[in-house]
């Protein structure tokens, strides 16, 4: 115990998540955005989502879902593409 909290008071350690075995749907949805509009999308999309990457590229931006259904997975990225400075979506599906 002592050990991790060292680790966390150095800033090792980050934090701490749980991952859960998923029965669902598994995606990355790559989006393109508009450079203007980069930062506040990447903004509201952090407090939204977990698991967000940036790219340099044919796409800005890739983030990791989990859900329960594909139509749960489609309704995410509807969203995704109706924000304002969303270019354009491409979305990627685990095939276990």
């Amino acid at each position: 115990r002592k050990r991790i909290h060292k680790l966390l008071d150095e800033g090792a350690i980050k934090k701490f998540t749980v991952v859960l075995r998923n029965e669902g749907v598994e995606g990355i949805i790559l989006i393109r955005t508009e450079p203007k509009k980069a930062k506040d999308l990447y903004d509201f999309i952090t407090r939204r989502f977990d698991e967000i990457f940036e790219f340099s590229g044919r796409f800005d931006l890739a983030i990791k879902v989990n859900c329960k259904s594909l139509d749960e997975l489609n309704r995410i990225v509807d969203e995704l593409r109706g924000i304002d400075g969303v270019r354009n979506t491409d979305t990627l599906i685990r095939l276990h």
